[in-house]
């Protein structure tokens, strides 16, 4: 594991997170670098602890802020 690295992807639905993963580990593989790809939507993610937040992509960025607030999400 030494030398071992993890790059996250993070953002807003829609942003384009999956789109620049794959991106990212297609270029690592190209150069011979091995890499795992966790998509959130997976079953056997890593981090998987419950359900979607939401209909796999089905909700924009903008529906998400009228829904919640970032104090509405550390409340919960």
């Amino acid at each position: 594991m030494l030398g071992t690295r993890i790059v996250f992807v993070d953002g807003l639905p829609g942003a384009g997170k999956s789109t620049t993963a794959e991106y990212v580990a297609g270029e690592l593989e190209q150069r011979g670098i091995p890499c795992r790809l966790f998509p959130e939507r997976e079953t056997d993610h890593p981090l998987n602890v419950g359900g979607d937040l939401h209909p796999s992509g089905s909700t924009t960025g903008a529906q998400m802020f009228a829904t919640y607030s970032v104090r509405s999400f550390i409340e919960e």
